[in-house]
C-alpha cells in the first residue's frame, strides 16, 4: 500500500457494487492503460484468479443494501488515499461521495452512469418496495441532474441521457457498450435459443416461461437455455425452477459465468434471445448482449423496442417480435434454424456489423481525447 499511496495515477476508476471483471471497467482499463494513461482500480473484487491490467485495491462486495452503504462508505475512505489526477467512477451509490473527492482533491471527476437509474428504479427493481419506487425515482433523478452539472462529464450509454443530462449543462460523452472487435467464427454452438441476459418480471421472466411452454407444445427440437443470472433473489430463481421442473419444460439452467469467460456460455446455444417487457426503461435502454451475440456468430431473436429495433434493422442480423408475443419468438427461433442459409445470412451480418459499426475500439475514443485533454490542465 505504501508504494501505491506515493505513487500518482493518472486516472483512478471505481465501483461499489459491480460483479468482478465487469465487462465495461476491463474494457476501459485496457483502453486506457493502452493509451498511456496509469490506472489504478478500486472495486469488491475480492479472491480473483485472473490479472487485472492495472494497480489496484480491492474490498469485500457487498450482499445486502446495509452492507452496500458500509462498502461505499469504505470505497470512499480508500480513494482519498490514491494520489489520482482524475476520478472516474461507476454507481449511483457513490454519486455524493464522488461529489466531496472532487471538492476535497480538486481534480475533475467523470461519472460513468450507464443505467437509466431513475426509470429502472421505478418500473423494476425488486428490492425497492413498490410504494418507495416513485420517491426514490424522483429523488435520484433530482440527485444526478443536479451533480452531473458540477462534475467535469458524464459518460452515458444511450441517446436519452445525452437529451436529459445536456438539459441541465453537464459535459457529455457518448460510450455505448458494444463489444470488441474482435468476430468469434471460430465458437462451436449447441442447439438451441440461449438468452444471457438479466432476469426479473421486468426483463421478462414470465415471457420466457411461456417460450418454454410454447416449445413443448410444439414439441420444438431444440431447448431454451438460460443463463442463472437471477441474482440475490433466491425465491424468484427457487419459483421459477419449481415450474420448469413441475411442467417439464425444454428450459436449461445454465451456470452463469464472468464476464471475461462469456463465450463458454455463448456456445451453449446457437440462436440468441432478447426478451423484455414494453416499459420506458427498456424503450430506451441498449442491451449489451445483443452486441456479444453479433460478436458470436448468433442470429438474433428480440423484442421489438426503441433501441433493439435501431440496432437490429441496422445491421439485419435478426428477427424483431411484439414483446409479449409468445408464438412470434417460437415462430422466428423455427424460421431461422429451419434454413441454414437464413442462419448463416443473419450470422454473417452480425460478424460485419460488428466489424464496421459496433465496437468498443472505436467507441471508447471520445473518452480517451477527451480524458486527454482534461489531464493537461492537471498537474
Amino acid at each position: 500500500m505504501k508504494k501505491i499511496n506515493s505513487y500518482r495515477f493518472d486516472i483512478c476508476i471505481i465501483t461499489t457494487i459491480h460483479e468482478p471483471y465487469d465487462s465495461r471497467i476491463i474494457k476501459q482499463i485496457k483502453s486506457l492503460s493502452k493509451a498511456g494513461f496509469s490506472v489504478m482500480l478500486i472495486a469488491p473484487w475480492e479472491n480473483i484468479s485472473e490479472k487485472i491490467e492495472c494497480k489496484f485495491i480491492y474490498t469485500k462486495m457487498p450482499i445486502k443494501i446495509h452492507e452496500r452503504i458500509i462498502n461505499a462508505i469504505r470505497i470512499f475512505l480508500l480513494s482519498l488515499n490514491v494520489k489520482s489526477r482524475c476520478y472516474l467512477f461507476h454507481d449511483i451509490d457513490f454519486i455524493l461521495f464522488a461529489l466531496v473527492i472532487k471538492f476535497i482533491k480538486q481534480v475533475p471527476v467523470i461519472y460513468d452512469c450507464r443505467e437509466n437509474y431513475p426509470e429502472e428504479i421505478k418500473e423494476g427493481k425488486e428490492w425497492v418496495p413498490n410504494l418507495l419506487r416513485p420517491i426514490l425515482s424522483y429523488l435520484i433523478k433530482l440527485i444526478e441532474n443536479w451533480a452531473v452539472r458540477i462534475f467535469d462529464a458524464v459518460i452515458t450509454v444511450v441517446p436519452y441521457q445525452i437529451s436529459r443530462f445536456s438539459k441541465v449543462g453537464a459535459k457529455c460523452i457518448m460510450l455505448r457498450n458494444f463489444a470488441n472487435r474482435q468476430i468469434k467464427p471460430y465458437l462451436s454452438h449447441d442447439n438451441g435459443i440461449l438468452y444471457i441476459g438479466s432476469l426479473s418480471k421486468n426483463y421478462g421472466l414470465d415471457i420466457l416461461l411461456n417460450i418454454g411452454r410454447e416449445l413443448k407444445k410444439r414439441k420444438s427440437p431444440f431447448p431454451l437455455i438460460i443463463a442463472d443470472r437471477f441474482g440475490r433473489d433466491k425465491k424468484i430463481r427457487d419459483k421459477f425452477i419449481k415450474i420448469i421442473e413441475e411442467e417439464k419444460l425444454p428450459v436449461k439452467i445454465e451456470p452463469s459465468v464472468l464476464p471475461i469467460e462469456i463465450d463458454k456460455l455463448l456456445t451453449k446455444g446457437s440462436v440468441g434471445l432478447f426478451v423484455a417487457n414494453n416499459t420506458k426503461s427498456k424503450n430506451i435502454g441498449l442491451p449489451m448482449k445483443l452486441f456479444e451475440y453479433m460478436a458470436a456468430g448468433m442470429p438474433i431473436i428480440a423484442s421489438d423496442l426503441n433501441m433493439t429495433r435501431h440496432i437490429i434493422e441496422e445491421a439485419k442480423c435478426g428477427i424483431l417480435v411484439s414483446p409479449d408475443d409468445v408464438k412470434g419468438y417460437v415462430d422466428a427461433a423455427t424460421h431461422i434454424m429451419s434454413s441454414l442459409d437464413i442462419y448463416n445470412d443473419l450470422r454473417n451480418k452480425g460478424f460485419e456489423a460488428i466489424m464496421k459499426k459496433y465496437n468498443w475500439e472505436e467507441e471508447v475514443l471520445e473518452l480517451i481525447f477527451y480524458i486527454r485533454r482534461l489531464l493537461k490542465f492537471v498537474k
